[in-house]
């Protein structure tokens, strides 16, 4: 009984050490194709620099909001301001740093639950098929044809400006494609060898999902 609890160890272990050599070797590619791209590589260090003066706007642009100072407004840039105030006296510097906090805010966290919202539809609604993938395609349909800008303002009436509200309003009108994208993938992974095999084992649904059709369309993702 040990010896075989040691094989299974050793195999996953053989399987997790040759996942990781991929993850690498793709993560070369990637590296490499960049770095040869001009453009790629100069759009990916502008992105970059905008994402650590966000994180960092407290060291780099002092603290918000900026003091109003009636006396310097729409003055030009100087040692004192960098771009210059507005009308109010206001430091563009500042408000330029920290409007780009709540950019990065709203879209990675749009992205992030358009992503997951997205790839639970797909996977479940592909992968089980039938009356679930029908109920699921024609939600599908309905939020993909949603407009996003009076959906915003009926959403704004409805939960009040937020940033939340931002967030939930651009997350609604985006999972569609991506659940659309996953379910086609899903519908192929489902079919082939592999799958059939775990349920031959006896591997449960939730257990071949998770392990098995999730790990194969993440790229997708």
């Amino acid at each position: 009984m040990n010896i075989a609890a040691g094989v299974g160890q050793a195999r996953e272990l053989s399987i997790l050490r040759e996942k990781v050599l991929n993850d690498l070797d793709r993560l070369q590619i990637f590296l490499r194709q960049l770095f040869r791209n001009r453009l790629a590589l100069a759009g990916a260090v502008i992105i970059l620099v905008f994402f650590a003066m966000s994180i960092f706007a407290p060291l780099i642009a002092g603290p918000y909001p900026t003091p109003v100072q009636g006396a310097v407004t729409l003055d030009p840039p100087s040692n004192a301001h960098i771009l210059g105030t507005d009308y109010q006296g206001r430091d563009i510097f500042t408000l330029l740093v920290y409007g780009g906090r709540i950019s990065l805010l709203i879209g990675f966290s749009a992205s992030a639950v358009a992503m997951v919202l997205g790839t639970l539809v797909g996977l479940i609604g592909g992968f089980y098929g039938r009356i679930t993938d029908q109920v699921l395609a024609r939600a599908t349909d309905f939020f993909l044809v949603i407009p996003w800008l009076p959906f915003a303002i009926v959403l704004s009436l409805v939960m009040g400006p937020s940033l939340q509200t931002t967030i939930i309003a651009i997350a609604v009108v985006s999972w569609p494609t991506t659940a659309r994208v996953i379910r086609s993938q899903v519908l192929t992974v489902k079919e082939r060898l592999f799958i059939e095999r775990a349920r031959a084992v006896g591997a449960g649904t939730p257990y071949i999902i998770w392990r098995h059709v999730l790990p194969n369309v993440m790229p997708l993702v």
